[in-house]
């Protein structure tokens, strides 16, 4: 038997879409602090520098600037834009004011509340705004023309329909969630039908009570009955039909009319809802794994393409069809929403995954990222939306980028064409990056680190690339390298990796001990563990600082009785201790 937790709807309107921004709502900045999300690649200070040159190409001259940050997450992008901007232009960034808005509350009440940002929000020059993206719920006191406005990674994670047209009409794909039930579901559900007994609560004088108990008697009939049904059909549709057969059977009168709706309301509507947790569960799990064609199946249905907006016919009309397209509404809408709330000469700029070719074979994607889903905008669309905008199309780029203004400067230009088409830096270092991590998985230290350290060199505060370049350093005895990486200030601000481990390594294996005690001890809000305390220890025992030594290794061997290791350097304390008595 299967669950459908959803019949075949639009894509764009699966509960799959639901739950993303549900999910980003209620998770808030954690969606971020697990990592679920890739956001180095538009929030790092070698990409925030350029957005950053940008502005100052088409505002030469400091003047009062309004900035708007669309989707700005966890906070990153703007922490490494605000210090670029008041490096390269002082003056400028006097006159700044930028607003870092989000659709969720929760995320905002961090950054509100992280010091990385209290002095700018202290000054003035950083307001935190809560802000839907799609711009349909702006009222009018909250319309302004924007000097600039900021969307990363933000589009690509709107719901998306797919679309085609292999010959002369339109067709649109629906998917179908579900899952098959394994036997688990089915003594659920049998004990379920056996424990709702819809009489229970009434008296056996109430003109129901007969009629509901022939429905409990019928309920644990079928409930026997659960696993001689066909494999294929759906639960619930199936349920109802037995329930409704078996109970009129137990009825000397025929059903009411109302039989069925009651039937959905008191007994199969709740146990629909007791199965949603489950059903999602095992498709996440499938959609992980990465073969969910089972549980989220798709087809094409014939579409009247007359049911969108003129401007949207207008723009897919233009553009070959033949292969699936991604067609969001709702980003077609925001970005004429946004271009029309720009200043004269406001600048938009727009970086996301997208596929730059109208004709490439193949099937747009939907990702999974945790509890999160993106795609790759189809990038000739939106060109469209936007005619006359500055715009990348490297098809092996990992992002592309458009700059939109309705008065593009001549050095806008130039910027661009240099930063963004010729050199693009902020790409060329995540390629870096991602070759030098998969080096590391690899076990090849020192070509992980050539690779590592270039891309550190375009961007050196990026904390990402100063963790993997002094962690090369230390597995390659070099630990004053290490130090002088770790030294520099950096964009981790939330501490999502554990530089004071790779500091106490380094203290340690350069003997400065009384530095690495406090660096280890940092590092323990990261978690536990039998090494941290044991390496404590024996920085401690250096210092002759015994009794530390000792307590440090009885919560090592507390974590970890059984290591000889702990127990060897245990026993050395004691005796040191004896000879100094």
């Amino acid at each position: 038997m299967i669950f459908v937790l959803q019949d075949f709807v639009p894509s764009g309107e699966s509960l799959r879409w639901q739950a993303h921004r549900a999910y980003y709502q209620e998770e808030g900045i954690a969606v971020f602090l697990r990592q679920e999300v890739p956001y180095n690649i538009t929030s790092n200070p070698c990409y925030a520098r350029q957005v950053a040159q940008l502005y100052l190409a088409q505002y030469p001259e400091p003047q009062p600037l309004q900035i708007l940050e669309l989707g700005g997450g966890n906070g990153i992008f703007a922490f490494n834009f605000l210090n670029a901007f008041a490096q390269l232009a002082p003056a400028h960034f006097s006159q700044l004011h930028y607003v870092l808005s989000d659709f969720s509350a929760p995320m905002l009440d961090v950054l509100a509340e992280h010091e990385a940002f209290a002095q700018w929000q202290n000054a003035g020059t950083l307001t935190l705004a809560v802000r839907d993206a799609q711009g349909a719920s702006e009222t009018q006191d909250e319309a302004q023309a924007w000097d600039g406005i900021i969307a990363n990674y933000l589009f690509s994670t709107f719901p998306t329909e797919i679309l085609c047209k292999p010959g002369a009409e339109w067709h649109l794909e629906k998917t179908r969630l579900e899952v098959a039930v394994p036997q688990d579901w089915l003594n659920f559900i049998a004990r379920y039908l056996h424990q709702q007994d819809l009489s229970a609560p009434l008296g056996s004088a109430h003109p129901h009570y007969d009629s509901l108990q022939s429905l409990y008697q019928a309920q644990k009939q079928v409930a026997t009955q659960l696993e001689k049904a066909p494999g294929e059909v759906d639960v619930l549709t199936w349920l109802e039909t037995q329930l409704l057969q078996t109970w009129q059977q137990q009825q000397p009168e025929p059903l009411p009319a109302t039989a069925t709706a009651l039937l959905h309301h008191l007994l199969l509507q709740p146990l629909h809802e007791l199965l949603v947790p489950f059903a999602w569960e095992a498709i996440l799990a499938a959609e992980q794994e990465g073969d969910s064609t089972k549980q989220v199946q798709k087809r094409f249905f014939a579409w009247d393409i007359q049911q969108i907006p003129a401007s949207h016919r207008q723009l897919l009309e233009a553009l070959p069809a033949f292969h699936p397209l991604a067609y969001a509404p709702k980003v077609l809408t925001a970005l004429t929403h946004w271009q029309s709330q720009l200043s004269p000469s406001g600048l938009l700029i727009c970086s996301d995954k997208a596929q730059v070719e109208s004709s490439i074979q193949g099937h747009p994607q939907i990702a999974r990222h945790g509890g999160t889903l993106s795609h790759a905008l189809h990038w000739p669309l939106y060109l469209q939306a936007l005619p006359g905008c500055l715009f990348t199309n490297r098809a092996h780029h990992a992002i592309q980028t458009l700059c939109y203004s309705p008065q593009p400067s001549a050095d806008l230009c130039h910027s661009f064409q240099e930063n963004w088409i010729d050199t693009p830096r902020h790409l060329l270092s995540h390629a870096l990056l991602e070759g030098g991590q998969a080096l590391l998985q690899a076990d090849r230290m020192e070509a992980a680190y050539r690779s590592l350290k270039e891309a550190l060199d375009t961007r050196p505060e990026d904390g990402t690339l100063q963790y993997f370049c002094a962690l090369c350093c230390l597995s390659q005895g070099q630990p004053m390298t290490a130090l002088s990486i770790l030294e520099v200030p950096h964009d981790d601000i939330f501490g999502l990796f554990n530089r004071d481990i790779l500091k106490a390594e380094a203290y340690q294996a350069t003997g400065q001990y009384a530095l690495a005690i406090p660096a280890y001890r940092d590092s323990l809000r990261y978690g536990e563990n039998a090494l941290t305390y044991y390496q404590m220890a024996r920085c401690q025992q250096a210092l002759s600082q015994t009794e530390d030594a000792l307590l440090s290794l009885e919560k090592a061997e507390a974590l970890h009785p059984e290591d000889i290791d702990i127990q060897a350097l245990k026993e050395a304390v004691l005796a040191s201790q004896k000879e100094t008595r």
